[in-house]
């Protein structure tokens, strides 16, 4: 419910009850008449801070298909002004402009006792919450004018702030419209992780090793504890850390328990990392959609104003934490998020898009050359280098890892011995195409054990950013040089990043923002077409660089048409920037069916 209602107008603030339990106005239906009038007139200019918020809740309570005259967001622009994190809030500002606190009176009545619980505001008196609201509104007001007016000496930013407000107002649709779940399959799926977990933790704590642990230290293995996993495996069984954490101790984590399985043949800690991975299922995956279901439905809420990468967010569920690399996690989670009856799910994906507007920024002529001949593969090339192979006889696994523990890290800044440490764990014991171990094959080249490899890939780097990709590696130096003089650097939809920031993020984040924003614009432009042409198909929601669709089979066609003008040839005639051509890949389900059955097309 909304109690009370706060507006400001520069001149006056007005207060009133609106759904208020205490409310003589309670069941006054010419005030909820009134107010909503006001939402629906789109010469009323509106600004909120938070627009999302106001604007979704709004809709769904007065049961609205739109608030219309939408005009600003103070916490979208206050992002805007400076990303670093947790300077958004209204409050806040408030306080370092004015030095204004007026929550005192309200604040123990603001949250539940979890997030999933109501507010008791209804608890507080009506005349200091309403003076708390009014002040709401007040302060809103007073950060716009000197928003308003900074904005106006930065054009570049204001063409920012237009494409993150129409973003905002689309993605609070797409929260307000929701996912249909299959809350049966969930609550199975939650007994099966169970079973599985209680199955595991028996077999661990019965195992040999956890029986010599209980008769070193006298005591039953904890297998959730970081100390007795440490003692266990460099006290125990005596193993050599991988490597160490923070603190400088021995680390047990993912990638350790990894290393022990495959270095050692280490059982336990294989059925541990199996442990880990159904506990994850269980308690962030399912149990986290279950909890936030209402009515067969998630709806995920997303927001623009919380990433210092000008990216986007999402929470209750965070429908961008689904997983997509672990392929049992992908296909639990997945096959519960279904369509409605006669309807089809379809997500579209910018393929390699980060990579590609990476092009736009740095015009590497290399990188150019692969992203538009269509018979070049930096991927297969780097393998090749790196295993010491022709071209043609790198195989698909090989080519995969050399993407990921290789190519990809070192665009985002890892260095040399890192991604070797990734690539000698999972790749050595891998098979070339003669059936020859990758192992036995770089040894007769000479590289006879870890330490050679490090080395190698050390010269490996060197190649990839001296020879390769000079034209990028001459861009991320300029692009460092400049954020040492200025303070900031700016994005192509006028984005600017200021504050603390290594060398890694400064050339990265320009990429993902610019990325994501192809992303968000595209997303725009569809939703603005759906609309206006009367189409059924909806869209559901966004992952970064996809979009999740909910098709009308007998719009199916014409969807697909329109995305691929919308996001591959009208957003490079939109912005001329953009050197090379873009790519999508579709994925659409079978009528009616689960988001894991999606098929490309």
């Amino acid at each position: 419910r909304i109690i009370s209602v706060a507006v400001a107008n520069g001149r006056e603030t007005f207060v009133f009850p609106f759904q208020h339990r205490a409310s003589p106005w309670l069941s006054d239906e010419s005030i909820k008449h009134e107010w909503t009038n006001i939402l629906l007139e789109p010469k009323i200019k509106k600004i909120a801070h938070n627009v999302s918020f106001e604007d979704l809740w709004s809709r769904v309570i007065l049961g609205l298909d739109e608030v219309k005259g939408w005009f600003w967001d103070t916490k979208l622009v206050a992002h805007l002004l400076d990303n670093r994190k947790d300077l958004t809030h209204l409050k806040f500002l408030a306080f370092v402009n004015w030095g204004l606190i007026w929550t005192e009176k309200v604040k123990p009545y603001l949250g539940g006792a979890s997030s999933n619980e109501f507010n008791k505001l209804e608890k507080v008196n009506l005349r200091d919450l309403c003076l708390y609201n009014g002040i709401d509104a007040l302060m809103t007001w007073k950060i716009f004018e000197r928003q308003f007016d900074e904005l106006k000496r930065r054009p570049r930013l204001k063409s920012a702030f237009d494409l993150f407000f129409k973003g905002q107002l689309v993605l609070s649709k797409c929260t307000s419209r929701g996912l249909k779940v299959d809350l049966q399959y969930y609550e199975k799926q939650c007994k099966r992780a169970q079973r599985n977990i209680d199955k595991l933790v028996q077999e661990l704590l019965h195992d040999e090793s956890a029986k010599k642990f209980e008769q070193k230290y006298k005591k039953q293995i904890d297998l959730r504890s970081a100390l007795d996993l440490r003692r266990l495996f460099f006290y125990v069984k005596k193993y050599q850390p991988f490597k160490v954490t923070s603190k400088t101790n021995p680390s047990v984590d993912q990638e350790s328990l990894e290393y022990f399985q495959e270095e050692y043949q280490d059982t336990f800690a294989e059925k541990l990392l199996v442990l880990r991975k159904w506990e994850k299922i269980n308690s962030t995956y399912l149990s986290g959609i279950m909890k936030e279901a209402v009515n067969g439905k998630v709806h995920p809420f997303f927001s623009l104003a919380t990433s210092r990468s000008y990216r986007s967010s999402s929470h209750s569920p965070n429908f961008q934490n689904i997983p997509v690399r672990d392929e049992l996690a992908k296909k639990i989670v997945r096959r519960g998020i279904i369509a409605h009856k006669g309807w089809q799910l379809m997500e579209v994906d910018y393929s390699g898009i980060e990579v590609r507007i990476g092009a736009c920024y740095h015009k590497d002529k290399n990188m150019i050359e692969y992203i538009c001949n269509p018979d070049s593969d930096m991927h297969r090339d780097c393998a090749a280098d790196i295993w010491l192979l022709d071209k043609n006889d790198v195989t698909k696994e090989l080519r995969f890892y050399a993407k990921n523990q290789w190519v990809f890290p070192q665009f985002y800044g890892d260095w040399y011995g890192r991604c070797a440490e990734k690539l000698w764990r999972v790749c050595r014991r891998l098979k070339l195409r003669n059936g020859m171990k990758v192992e036995d094959w770089i040894r007769s080249k000479g590289i006879t054990c870890f330490d050679d490899f490090v080395q190698h890939c050390k010269q490996m780097e060197d190649k990839f950013w001296n020879q390769r990709f000079r034209g990028y590696q001459q861009w991320k130096e300029e692009m460092w040089e400049f954020y040492l003089r200025k303070g900031y650097v700016e994005t192509f939809f006028g984005f600017r990043f200021t504050g603390y920031m290594d060398f890694k993020r400064v050339n990265n984040y320009p990429i993902q923002a610019t990325a994501f924003h192809c992303l968000l614009w595209s997303l725009i432009q569809i939703e603005d077409e759906l609309k206006s042409n009367g189409m059924r198909t909806k869209i559901l929601g966004e992952i970064h660089d996809s979009i999740i669709f909910e098709v009308w089979p007998p719009e199916r066609e014409q969807v697909i048409q329109l995305v691929r003008e919308v996001m591959t040839q009208r957003i490079r005639k939109q912005h001329d920037w953009i050197i090379v051509p873009l790519d999508i890949d579709i994925e659409i389900a079978p009528v009616g069916g689960s988001w894991d059955e999606k098929q490309s097309i």
